[in-house]
């Protein structure tokens, strides 16, 4: 019984480390998007610093001129900044969802690495004491035949003396 418990082990072992191996690389996976998400809310918030930077300018345009005085400037770098804006915002989109989908690979990969640890962990504590009993057992054995040894060359005389 002890050498299948400890072939199970071994074979539950594998599958350990195989969800570690597995939980390691989802893990790096989301963290790599994770990056990117920061990234880009990073440029948001550079395009909207910029958008305000933009709206301050031309507000004080009119207010000093009473018009824009320099239109074709004013469209151009709305419309970059638009594009710009609905770019990133469409890839952050994209990058979001991947990043929720690594998320949910992380979280089922860190459930498997759980369950596979418990089952290692179970099988070790069966194990520890199927050795235990095991001990108990040899060690009990071992006091009896002690304890037997001490009587039968007693008993082995007196058998001897009744079948001469």
């Amino acid at each position: 019984m002890i050498e299948q418990l400890t072939k199970l082990l071994s074979v539950r072992e594998a599958h350990l480390h195989s969800a570690h191996v597995q939980f390691t690389r989802a893990a790096a996976a989301h963290a790599v998007v994770e990056r990117e998400r920061t990234a880009l809310d990073e440029e948001l918030r550079l395009i909207g610093a910029q958008r305000s930077g933009w709206e301050r300018q031309w507000q004080h345009w009119l207010r000093a001129d009473g018009v824009l005085c320099r239109g074709q400037e004013y469209n151009l770098l709305h419309l970059r900044l638009t594009a710009w804006e609905s770019d990133t915002r469409e890839l952050h989109a994209e990058v979001s969802e991947r990043y929720r989908e690594s998320e949910a690979a992380v979280v089922t990969a860190r459930t498997v690495l759980r369950r596979q640890q418990l089952r290692v962990d179970q099988l070790r504590r069966e194990l520890e004491a199927a050795i235990r009993i095991t001990r108990s057992r040899n060690s009990a054995r071992a006091a009896s035949r002690a304890s037997d040894d001490r009587v039968l060359p007693g008993r082995v005389a007196t058998e001897a003396l009744e079948q001469s």
